[in-house]
């Protein structure tokens, strides 16, 4: 989507089908820059800034912001120019752990049944032409519980000692 003032968003939507809540989250993406447009503007180099909610409502009022997923251009260079954004020099794979509590996400959790938006958004720095930035090879992934690994460890010993005495 973009806004009246320039602003470009992509934004994805997911619901969790896990059958538990979710509280943690791997977020990882690439970012690609295919035009440098302008050097360095007054604000620092151009990024991409990513956003997590529970809510869709077009707008970043409800939206937390998540700062260790941003994406800055690589190139700000201010050549006006076509780049290859699947150029290693261009590129960059982003990730981070996601602790939904400790960024004040609502409940903490993320609801079975409950959908939540990923959000990046290219704000337009100063209506200047901006870079053209995009994301490519998205995962989202839920991160286990550390007692939930505990217990598919413990499970798995004593499959493995009830298959030892069978087999004995």
């Amino acid at each position: 989507t973009t806004s009246n003032y320039g602003d470009a968003g992509l934004q994805v939507a997911m619901t969790n089908n896990m059958g538990a809540p979710i509280t943690q989250l791997r977020i990882e993406y690439t970012g690609e820059q295919w035009r440098d447009y302008q050097g360095t503007s007054s604000s620092g180099p151009e990024k991409l800034r990513v956003y997590i909610s529970d809510l869709d409502d077009g707008s970043l009022t409800n939206f937390l912001y998540l700062p260790e997923l941003d994406f800055f251009a690589p190139r700000n260079d201010g050549l006006n120019a076509a780049l290859d954004g699947n150029d290693a020099a261009n590129r960059e794979t982003i990730s981070a752990t996601i602790d939904l509590a400790a960024i004040g996400y609502t409940g903490g959790a993320i609801a079975p049944g409950e959908s939540f938006y990923i959000t990046w958004h290219d704000w337009n720095d100063n209506n200047t032409n901006d870079h053209a930035l995009a994301v490519d090879d998205v995962r989202i992934e839920n991160v286990p519980e550390p007692s939930t690994i505990v217990m598919a460890v413990i499970g798995l010993f004593g499959l493995l000692a009830f298959a030892r005495r069978r087999n004995s």
